[in-house]
C-alpha cells in the first residue's frame, strides 16, 4: 500500500444519534450547534464516533461504535464495503435507498421551480453490471496490491471480488495482477482501465514511466493466457502503444457495430446507456437535423441516425475516425457525418448552429462550460435558441419555442443537455451506480412553450456537479 496520509486530529469521542442524510450519503447529526458529517451512517443510527474539526462549524465523524442500528440497516454484501471508497450506501434498505435516490432528484429539480412527477420511473441498474472499470495497483516486494483506492485517499484496498463488476472483469482480476506483476518493477504503480467489449476485454495500462523492454514479452504472454482482446500501454501524454491485439475490441451503437480506439469511453453498462439513448431520442422529438456536440464515439449518433441527419462533433481524433469507418461500413454516409473539432478552443459560430433542429450537449465535466459561442442562435419558426460558455439557453416566442432538456450530472462525467424546438416530456430518475451515492436524471423539462407567454430566458449550468437552472426571466 502507498503511505497513509496524516488523519484529522480526534478531538474526542460521542455518542450522537444521526437525524438525516446528506447528498453524498454522510449521515448528519448536531453537536453542541455545530453539523457532524458521519460517513456510513443511517439516521436513526445511534453511534459512537470520533470527531475531527471540519472548518469553523462542523465536524467530521468516524465511527468507532454503532451503539443502536436503525432500522433500515442491513448487512452491507461487500467484505470491503467502508474500506474501498468505491460505494457508500451498501448498508441501506433497498427501499429506502431508492426513496433516497428519488428525493435527491426532486430536491435538485424543486430549488430550481421544477417539479418531479410522483409517478416518474426510477430505473435501476443491478448488480453485476458494470462493464468498465479503473483499477489502481502497486508493485512492492515482488507482490502486486491491485484494487480501488479507499475514500478520499491513496491507499490502495485490495480487491479480490466486485459485485458491480460483470463476470468477465471479476474473472479477469488474477490476471490483471500477473499482467501488473510482469510489466512492473518493485516500487512501480499503474493505473489499468479495463472494459468488457464484444470480442473480450480491453487492457489499457497507465503509467509514469515507459514499459521496460524486456518485460514486453513476460506481458505479452500473460495477456495471451488471459485471452484478452487488447492489451495497450500509455505513459504520461504520449500515445497509448499497442502491446498485444489477439481481436478488435468492438462495441454496437445502434444496431451498428463500431472498433474502439484504445482508452475510448463508454457508458458503464449497458442497460444504462440504452436509457440514456433513449431519454434523448425521446428530448430530439421529430428533429431532422441534430449536433452531437462532443460525441465521443457515437453513443447517440449512431440511434440518433436512423430518424434524423446527424453531424457528430468531437475534439478526440481517434473518437471522431473510428466513428467515420463505422458510418461508412453500415451506409450511414448520406445521414451520418463527422468532424474533429476541439469545441473548447472553437466552439461553433452561430452561422453553424443555424441548419439544425436539436442539439445534444454531452461534454466530459471538466468541458461543460465549453463548446460555443456566446449568442449562437439556430433558428426556428417564430422562435430562437442559443448555448453560451457554460450555459444552456433558449429564447423561444409564444408560437415556436426550443425545449431544454438539462440532465444532472453524474460523477465523473455530466449527462446529455438536450435543445430542440418540441414541447413536453417528463423526467426519469436514473441509479447508475448501486450502492453509491451518485445519481443521474434524465430529461427534466422545460417547456418553452408555455414558459414564453413573452420572450424568455432559461439558463442551465453546473455548479458544484449539480444542474442549476433559473427561472424563466424577461429577455
Amino acid at each position: 500500500m502507498t503511505k497513509r496520509p496524516a488523519q484529522p486530529a480526534v478531538t474526542e469521542t460521542v455518542d450522537l444519534t444521526i437525524d438525516a442524510l446528506g447528498a453524498h450519503g454522510d449521515g448528519i447529526a448536531r453537536y453542541q450547534g455545530a453539523s457532524v458529517f458521519v460517513a456510513y451512517a443511517l439516521p436513526g443510527d445511534r453511534v459512537r464516533v470520533a470527531l475531527s474539526p471540519k472548518g469553523n462549524s462542523a465536524f467530521t465523524g468516524r465511527v468507532t461504535e454503532i451503539v443502536t442500528p436503525a432500522p433500515n440497516r442491513v448487512v452491507p454484501p461487500c467484505p470491503v464495503f467502508t474500506q474501498c471508497g468505491g460505494c457508500q450506501m451498501q448498508h441501506m434498505a433497498m427501499s429506502d435507498y431508492s426513496a433516497w435516490k428519488r428525493a435527491q432528484v426532486a430536491g435538485t429539480l424543486a430549488t430550481r421551480g421544477i417539479t418531479l412527477p410522483p409517478d416518474t420511473p426510477l430505473i435501476t441498474t443491478e448488480p453485476g453490471q458494470r462493464r468498465r472499470a479503473n483499477f489502481a495497483a502497486t508493485k512492492d516486494n515482488d507482490q502486486v496490491t491491485l484494487g480501488f483506492h479507499e475514500a478520499m485517499s491513496s491507499n490502495i484496498v485490495p480487491l479480490e471480488d466486485c459485485l458491480l463488476l460483470t463476470p468477465a472483469l471479476r474473472a479477469s482480476l488474477p490476471h490483471l495482477r500477473a499482467l501488473i506483476h510482469a510489466a512492473l518493477h518493485n516500487k512501480q504503480a499503474a493505473d489499468i482501465q479495463v472494459t468488457e467489449t464484444l470480442t473480450g476485454l480491453d487492457v489499457l495500462v497507465l503509467s509514469a514511466v515507459n514499459l521496460a523492454e524486456a518485460r514486453r514479452q513476460p506481458m505479452i504472454a500473460v495477456a495471451r493466457e488471459a485471452d484478452f482482446a487488447r492489451v495497450a500501454w500509455a505513459h504520461g501524454k504520449a500515445q497509448p502503444e499497442p502491446i498485444l491485439m489477439a481481436r478488435v475490441p468492438q462495441v454496437r451503437f445502434g444496431g451498428h457495430l463500431l472498433d474502439l480506439p484504445i482508452g475510448a469511453f463508454l457508458q458503464p453498462s449497458v442497460a444504462g446507456e440504452a436509457t440514456l439513448v433513449a431519454a434523448v431520442l425521446n428530448g430530439v422529438g421529430k428533429a431532422k437535423r441534430v449536433a452531437d456536440l462532443y460525441s465521443g464515439c457515437g453513443t447517440f449518433s449512431f440511434p440518433l441516425s436512423a430518424k434524423a441527419r446527424v453531424l457528430a462533433i468531437d475534439s478526440a481524433k481517434p473518437a471522431i475516425a473510428t466513428l467515420t469507418t463505422a458510418a461508412n461500413r453500415a451506409g450511414l454516409g448520406g445521414r451520418l457525418e463527422t468532424m474533429a473539432r476541439d469545441l473548447d478552443q472553437s466552439p461553433l459560430p452561430p452561422q453553424d448552429l443555424k441548419p439544425f433542429d436539436a442539439v445534444i450537449f454531452d461534454p466530459p465535466r471538466w468541458r461543460r462550460d465549453a463548446g460555443a459561442h456566446a449568442g449562437e442562435k439556430p433558428r426556428a419558426a417564430g422562435g430562437r435558441g442559443f448555448l453560451q460558455s457554460g450555459k444552456l439557453r433558449a429564447r423561444c416566442a409564444p408560437a415556436a419555442g426550443w425545449r431544454i432538456c438539462p440532465e444532472i450530472p453524474h460523477h465523473p462525467r455530466p449527462v446529455p443537455l438536450v435543445a430542440s424546438r418540441r414541447t413536453g416530456g417528463g423526467v426519469q430518475a436514473l441509479m447508475m451506480l448501486p450502492g453509491s451515492s451518485h445519481w443521474r436524471a434524465a430529461r427534466p423539462t422545460i417547456d418553452m412553450a408555455k414558459a414564453a407567454s413573452r420572450e424568455s430566458i432559461v439558463t442551465s449550468s453546473v455548479v458544484k456537479g449539480r444542474i442549476s437552472i433559473s427561472k424563466c426571466v424577461k429577455a
